[in-house]
């Protein structure tokens, strides 16, 4: 029997397939976005999708952050973020590097928690790669309150800053590329499978890989220095740490609240009898969140302040002046 949170990803799937301009069809799932973020009943699904996973309790982070994918489609893909706090509770310090995302449009809703805040800038920039500075206008200065959905253009620069308290947020992404001929060719099981030769075979040509859905894909990311707007090729990221499978309890027992225990039960007979995989003292945890007993956010083993990704928020003002 098909779980609610399979019709509304049918539904928002569905729009994608068949309107041609997905500014049009992020509008159109809005709507349904909101209905997932009012109903817990589709966040616990997820999260019982994947403790059923395979290896799912191997990840590794390089926060005490995750963030869990709802569905991958051709059409469209919806994550799930969680973040929280860092260990001093510095809201101003930004959350990861400044960044765009090429071709790719995004609608985010803050489903849960009391929010963030954030920088997006305008569309568009340019690159003094010679001085590894850029040219990044600023747009706006967002609260992202509790529902707050916020679109966010291709190539349009944005970074998020440090809550106060842990957020949930569901994004969801697509190209903004016309559902056409062209674009239902390319989702196809063969060109899906194959796309590393044929990106390849249509490089040597000289043929606009683009046509044919074969990304590429491109992100470049920034910070401020100086009074200045420097220019990164990639992401900074912290050295993955420790302790996901306890965060990610202590984001289903303190944050959401999950309280199908006899889920837990089940799945935690089903690693006793080695049906189901312990990685990662799992087994440990679930214990705990069964017999109810406190499970703590775990900062050990993270690097919270990176520099050139965790910027303080003078540094933006510096260039910007807001």
């Amino acid at each position: 029997m098909a779980h609610l949170f399979d019709e509304y990803q049918k539904q928002i799937v569905e729009i994608f397939r068949t309107t041609d301009n997905k500014y049009e069809s992020h509008l159109k799932a809005h709507p349904i976005l909101r209905r997932m973020a009012s109903d817990d009943e589709v966040i616990f699904e997820v999260f019982r999708r994947h403790m059923l996973a395979p290896n799912f309790f191997s990840t590794k982070r390089c926060t005490p952050d995750f963030q869990l994918t709802l569905w991958d489609e051709p059409e469209c893909f919806l994550f799930v973020n969680f973040f929280g706090p860092n260990a001093e509770k510095n809201t101003e310090v930004s959350y990861s590097t400044m960044h765009h995302h090429d071709d790719y449009l995004l609608s985010t809703i803050n489903a849960k928690g009391e929010g963030y805040t954030s920088l997006i800038f305008k569309q568009g920039y340019e690159i003094d790669k010679d001085n590894a500075s850029a040219n990044v206008a600023l747009d706006k200065f967002v609260p992202h309150s509790p529902g707050h959905i916020e679109f966010i253009d291709c190539h349009t620069a944005h970074t998020i800053f440090y809550p106060e308290t842990t957020t949930m947020t569901y994004g969801l992404w697509s190209t903004f590329y016309p559902t056409s001929r062209m674009n239902k060719i390319k989702n196809s099981s063969v060109v899906q499978k194959n796309k590393k030769w044929i990106k390849k075979a249509l490089e040597v040509t000289k043929f606009n890989v683009r046509n044919v859905g074969v990304a590429q894909y491109r992100e470049d990311y920034f910070y401020p220095e100086n009074g200045q707007l420097k220019f990164l090729e990639g992401q900074v990221l912290p050295k993955n740490g420790d302790h996901f499978t306890q965060n990610f309890f202590n984001i289903a027992q303190q944050f959401l609240n999950f309280s199908d225990f006899e889920f837990l039960k089940k799945i935690y007979g089903d690693m006793k009898k080695g049906n189901l995989e312990d990685s990662d003292n799992a087994i440990e945890w679930i214990e705990k969140s069964i017999e109810r007993e406190t499970i703590d956010r775990n900062y050990d083993s993270y690097n919270m302040y990176v520099p050139k990704r965790n910027v303080p928020i003078e540094e933006y003002k510096k260039v910007y002046n807001f």
